[in-house]
């Protein structure tokens, strides 16, 4: 059975945590597959944000086999390495606290896709509701589009922490990333390996939405 760890980076905002489980349960298949869950909280120190009931709420839920719950705050980059150094899976669905699923996925067949394309190192859910953005597709070259097994896939410009399958393999190879710029870094890192990556569906088709809370770096 496929293996495969779900690992989500919360910031105190038990609402919007709350949010993205609950359409995660709804729109996300996760049938087949042998699942694990890890998530880390980062300390934040914030009038409207209170970690210790997000915490509580993350322990109540019963859902996660590790927990990383700092006294401090460590910054997204310090928690993505944390968390992908206990990852024991070969794949990996990156969702981070804010995210909502709009529509439904099956994971198993995407993971079975990967597994018979190596070519294919992640693949993502795309947020764009109109037409994608150039720095993220090569507009208008059907080439970039992949049929298999019935699905779609787009190969894409763009590294992202937004919500995506990952290789855990190849991840792990980039770590660690600053903590500073941590997207950046991990962008610059994955587009130093040479790997693909590609989005579910056709350039503008959109899978899921981001969810209102505080930003990172506005702490």
């Amino acid at each position: 059975m496929l293996g495969l760890s779900v690992v989500m980076i919360s910031t105190g905002q038990m609402g919007v945590l709350k949010m993205t489980l609950k359409y995660l349960r709804k729109k996300v298949d996760l049938t087949g597959l042998n699942v694990h869950w890890l998530i880390g909280d980062d300390y934040v120190d914030h009038r409207k944000i209170d970690n210790e009931r997000c915490r509580a709420f993350i322990r109540a839920t019963e859902l996660f086999e590790h927990c990383y719950f700092p006294g401090s705050n460590q910054g997204l980059g310090q928690m993505f390495n944390h968390l992908y150094e206990k990852v024991a899976t070969p794949y990996t669905l990156h969702l981070e606290h804010d995210w909502k699923f709009i529509k439904p996925v099956r994971l198993k067949p995407l993971l079975e896709i990967m597994e018979e394309h190596e070519d294919i190192s992640c693949i993502r859910f795309n947020k764009k509701i109109t037409k994608a953005l150039p720095l993220l597709f090569w507009l208008g070259e059907s080439e970039r589009e992949k049929k298999i097994a019935g699905m779609t896939l787009t190969q894409t410009k763009a590294w992202t922490f937004n919500p995506t399958i990952y290789r855990t393999s190849h991840v792990r190879r980039v770590l660690p990333i600053d903590n500073d710029s941590s997207e950046r870094s991990f962008k610059a890192k994955m587009d130093a390996t040479g790997y693909q990556c590609y989005s579910l569906g056709k350039p503008g088709e959109t899978y899921v939405r981001h969810l209102r809370g505080i930003s990172w770096g506005r702490y």
